[in-house]
C-alpha cells in the first residue's frame, strides 16, 4: 500500500494533480478488478475498475435516458461530458473536492487506466440508455 500523500504537496518523487495523472500511462494496473472497501482508505490505484466504475455506469444510464429530447447525442454528451470531469478529477483542485465529498479523505486522484475505464463504463451505460429510449 502506498503511504499517504497529501494533494497539495507535490515534489519530484511525488507529482500530483494532472502530472501524476498523465505519468500513469505506462503503469498498467495489476487487478482488473479491484479487492476493495468503497468507504476505506485504500487507494484503488492497483486495479482499472473499482466500485466507483459501477456509478458512472449508473450515470452513464441516466445521461442515455436524456435521448428523449436529445436523440443520439445523448452518447456523445456523456462521452465528453465524463472525459471533462475526469480531467478535473485528477488536478489537485479536483481531487480535493472529491477528498471533501465522499468518504476517501486520502484521494489523490487515480491512474489514467482507471480513469478510462469509468469514461467507457459512463459511455457504455448512456448507450443502454439510448436503447432503452429507442425501444420504447
Amino acid at each position: 500500500m502506498t503511504e499517504y500523500v497529501n494533494p497539495n504537496d507535490e515534489s519530484e518523487t511525488y507529482p500530483q494533480g494532472l502530472v501524476r495523472w498523465i505519468s500513469t500511462a505506462g503503469e498498467l494496473p495489476v487487478f482488473v478488478v479491484c479487492e476493495c472497501n468503497l468507504c476505506s482508505d485504500e487507494e484503488y490505484k492497483d486495479a482499472c475498475l473499482d466500485p466507483w466504475t459501477l456509478w458512472y455506469l449508473a450515470v452513464g444510464i441516466l445521461t442515455g435516458l436524456l435521448a428523449e429530447y436529445v436523440e443520439n447525442w445523448a452518447i456523445l454528451i456523456t462521452f465528453f461530458l465524463f472525459i471533462f470531469w475526469k480531467l478535473f478529477e485528477n488536478t489537485v483542485t479536483g481531487a480535493s473536492f472529491v477528498a471533501t465529498m465522499t468518504c476517501s479523505k486520502n484521494f489523490i486522484g487515480e491512474n489514467l487506466w482507471n480513469s478510462l475505464f469509468d469514461i467507457l463504463a459512463a459511455t457504455g451505460g448512456s448507450l443502454i440508455g439510448v436503447v432503452v429510449i429507442i425501444s420504447t
